[in-house]
């Protein structure tokens, strides 16, 4: 189970870098990037423990500020197309996502995913 967030961020990564690499920006007129706001306080684990809320108090940032890269992302243009964004600068995924094995594994990802969005409505990926 703990697991799940890291592994949830991966495929999220996978997913926007497949999307861009099959839609370039210039034929695509909209820029998807992958937005992370760091590790701020919300609600959303308020059913974690002492230990998380621990944490919070001692690293978290204020929503506001965790805002800014999404604000950030709005700004940019084509050249953040497929980017991974943190502290309002596009930064570069792990060597792992961008080695062979990584690609790889993306290819895998973007490959199901469409075989289960195609199984739930067929034709839904041809208008993209």
């Amino acid at each position: 189970m703990n697991d799940r967030y890291n592994v949830s961020k991966l495929l999220e990564i996978f997913g926007v870098r497949a999307f861009a690499e099959r839609y370039p920006s210039r034929l695509f007129p909209v820029t998807v990037n992958l937005v992370n706001p760091g590790f701020c306080h919300s609600e959303l684990a308020r059913e974690a423990g002492w230990a998380i809320y621990f944490l919070k108090v001692a690293l978290a940032r204020s929503t506001e500020y965790g805002s800014r890269t999404l604000i950030h992302a709005t700004s940019l243009g084509q050249e953040s197309h497929g980017q991974y964004l943190h502290d309002c600068k596009i930064s570069q995924p792990s060597s792992f996502v961008l080695g062979d094995e990584g690609k790889k594994a993306q290819d895998c990802v973007w490959d199901e995913m469409v075989n289960k969005l195609e199984a739930i409505k067929p034709g839904i990926t041809t208008d993209l």
